[in-house]
């Protein structure tokens, strides 16, 4: 991983052209990009082989739609236009999640009813303030909060990350962390690659690097070293 965006580019393209209307082609696939607005969306209820959904634009409308997408095991959202995650907290065969672009979420509530995610990717979202619900996620693997660059996302400490211990992949980019600690990172034996804002104080990133000496990532990597220049306050 050599910057943030390493986690997103790929994951955010949708598979297929996006649809504007429900067809009957259309509920054959495995694999659909749609509109929220799309015409007939309650259909793709019906869709009996639907494993990948990418929608741009989830009201409260379509996400009931989208909440009743039960064999669902990818979902990539643009635009999600709910306060919390409450409204598909169904989905839980789910193991990957993508929420990206302009969203109107100040809460990760209904996050913890996801048990069986492996990825999760928060990118340009900034008004949530606690990331507590990650802490039920034991199955994850990939995980990105990437606030925006015009707007950091700030949260008050990383201590839910602290139980994740299948951990392989995480990103923490366009953040501000209240405790200032990587502390929570500590412990995850299992990390490999690691891309972290440079926002928390030099002796946090000189302890992370001891306690993970095997992890790479662009900041950590700068400061692996006790003689790694000290930045300008």
């Amino acid at each position: 991983m050599t910057n943030a965006l390493d986690f997103v580019f790929e994951e955010s393209r949708p598979p297929a052209p996006v649809a504007d209307h429900v067809t009957d082609e259309l509920l054959r696939q495995r694999a659909v990009a749609i509109r929220g607005s799309a015409r007939s969306l309650p259909r793709l209820a019906d869709a009996p082989e639907l494993e990948y959904l990418w929608i741009s634009g989830v009201n409260p409308r379509a996400a009931e739609t989208v909440a009743q997408l039960s064999r669902l095991h990818r979902l990539v959202i643009h635009d999600y236009r709910l306060r919390d995650l409450k409204p598909i907290d169904s989905l839980v065969n789910l193991e990957s999640l993508m929420i990206c672009g302009r969203s109107f979420m100040r809460s990760l509530a209904g996050l913890e009813s996801l048990m069986r995610l492996k990825r999760l990717l928060l990118f340009q979202l900034t008004d949530y303030r606690t990331i507590e619900p990650v802490a039920a996620l034991r199955a994850i693997e990939t995980l990105c909060l990437q606030g925006a660059w015009a707007k950091n996302l700030r949260i008050d400490t990383l201590q839910p990350i602290a139980s994740l211990s299948r951990l392989h992949e995480l990103c923490l980019a366009e953040i501000r962390v209240a405790d200032k600690s990587l502390r929570p990172l500590h412990d995850l034996h299992r990390l490999q690659r690691l891309f972290i804002a440079d926002a928390f104080p030099r002796q946090e990133f000189l302890a992370l690097s001891r306690a993970l000496p095997n992890v790479r990532g662009e900041w950590l990597d700068t400061y692996r070293s006790a003689n790694a220049p000290r930045r300008r306050p």
